[in-house]
């Protein structure tokens, strides 16, 4: 009720236009102990609204117990606590010796269902319990306020009839209805008509985008075909940069730290400095970063590329304009499963996995940055870098690193350590386990050269066996990392 008036009240209804209308549909629905309150108390149904609200409120708001001592507490006003309760063993309480003479707070009645009119909760359920317990053959009396409580269970009754019933509603089988029934039926066993576009798209992607030159893969970004322009961002970017690099310079360590992390991808050729005249390759666009600390001594920040980055809701952003699809990932639990299945198990994962798969020259220009031309000079000028390897931070990246190992995989599925990788991937991270030390010794050298031949280094590997922990350690590709 409150609800329903408050509600009229903010669409600016008063009560005086439609209080005389809701007073006789809310005394008409009250429970028959209150109803007969309220008429004691005003002789007749000449309510106004607020004076029964007010009423209601009182009335609700009292516990009365069996010894006229009225208890107060705090109530919640709901339409339904619960259905009407079948009360098929009323009988059986009657029929109890040891409950013979107890008033009970839900009396013994003739009627068949029991409808809840209060549900007392924890915090009021010890101002009304009291100490007096009756125990018997039956369910336990405790004496209350408001009478005796019963909780426990009855004896079961052998002799009493089960009716079982069974519903069948019969239809002509049609051909819509029947191929409706077995595509329930396939339902997560089946694979469905998005992950065959997925699928469809992906094999596509791989023979279009993915191309192999110089011992590395490069991958075209995937674009939406009907895109909306893609608009450059070079005022917004180069405000927030300018931002990151006053907020950086009052910890000159961790400016030290972003610029050497930038200087060292540079190097290792995933990034590339350009001049401002450089020709267009295709669209311009930048993107803006920032530092996300780390607790790690080594590399305290890594930088974020935020790819979401728009000039305002009419323009799209980076991520608007590249697909979503989602990467080939084997089954987690399958891959764990198989992990357990032999005797020898062996962890690697790729390093800089992503920064490893070059992005074609096409689309470079759609991953620009701006960066300070020199760190321990304020008023430096900006310098312009774009990416050549596919970046953190897209959605797209984990889709175009799988799609170019898998390529990379079927290549070469004549080497063996080619199908153990594509069973046991996931993501970056290779999980496998040998029942011959032999097998296994020979999959760490093979796939070593398999993966390096994409310019892509297997590093941090561990196993149970120690020739395999020792010939790692030799070749600097052991990992180092302690378990706690």
């Amino acid at each position: 009720m409150e609800t329903y008036i408050r509600s009229l009240e903010a669409m600016g209804q008063s009560q005086d236009t439609y209080g005389s209308l809701l007073v006789p549909v809310v005394i008409d629905k009250m429970q028959v102990e209150i109803k007969k309150q309220l008429a004691r108390e005003k002789g007749d149904n000449s309510w106004l609204l607020e004076d029964l609200r007010r009423a209601i409120n009182r009335e609700i708001g009292i516990l009365e117990t069996d010894r006229d001592q009225k208890i107060p507490i705090r109530v919640l006003i709901v339409p339904t606590i619960s259905t009407p309760l079948n009360q098929r063993y009323q009988q059986s309480v009657s029929d109890l010796p040891y409950l013979k003479g107890l008033k009970l707070a839900h009396p013994v009645t003739g009627n068949s269902m029991f409808t809840i009119s209060m549900l007392i909760g924890a915090d009021f359920y010890w101002d009304i319990v009291e100490d007096h317990i009756v125990r018997g053959n039956g369910p336990t009396a405790v004496r209350s306020k408001i009478g005796y409580l019963l909780s426990g269970p009855f004896q079961a009754q052998n002799n009493r009839a089960t009716d079982h019933v069974f519903n069948v509603m019969a239809s002509p089988m049609t051909t819509d209805v029947f191929e409706r029934f077995w595509n329930l039926e396939r339902m997560g066993v089946s694979p469905s008509d998005e992950n065959i576009d997925n699928t469809r798209y992906f094999k596509d992607y791989q023979t279009s985008s993915i191309e192999y030159e110089n011992g590395r893969y490069t991958a075209k970004l995937p674009w939406k075909l009907d895109h909306s322009p893609l608009p450059s961002n070079y005022d917004i970017v180069k405000a927030r940069i300018e931002s990151n690099l006053r907020r950086l310079r009052r910890e000159s360590h961790l400016l030290q730290k972003y610029d050497e992390i930038i200087a060292k991808q540079e190097r290792r050729g995933f990034i590339e400095r350009i001049d401002n005249d450089t020709p267009l390759t295709g669209q311009l666009h930048y993107i803006p970063h920032h530092p996300v600390k780390k607790d790690s001594a080594t590399t305290p920040i890594r930088i974020v590329y935020d790819c979401s980055c728009r000039t305002s809701t009419q323009f799209p952003c980076l991520h608007d304009c590249l697909e979503s699809t989602p990467p080939m990932l084997n089954d987690l639990t399958t891959i764990l499963v198989k992990f357990r299945l032999h005797g020898y198990a062996i962890a690697t994962d790729i390093e800089k996995a992503f920064l490893h798969v070059g992005i074609n020259e096409e689309d470079r220009d759609s991953t620009r940055f701006l960066w300070t031309s020199d760190t321990s000079n304020p008023n430096s000028p900006l310098q312009t870098i774009r990416f050549k390897s596919v970046l953190f931070g897209a959605t797209c990246s984990p889709f175009m690193l799988s799609a170019t190992i898998l390529k990379h995989i079927e290549i070469n599925k004549h080497v063996s350590a080619a199908k153990v990788i594509e069973k046991d991937i996931y993501v970056d991270n290779i999980l496998s386990s040998f029942e011959k030390e032999s097998d296994l010794l020979t999959y760490f050298t093979e796939s070593r050269l398999l993966m390096s031949s994409a310019c892509m280094n297997l590093r941090s590997w561990t196993s149970n066996n120690e020739t395999l922990r020792s010939r790692a350690q030799k070749e600097n590709v052991l990992d180092t990392d302690e378990v706690i």
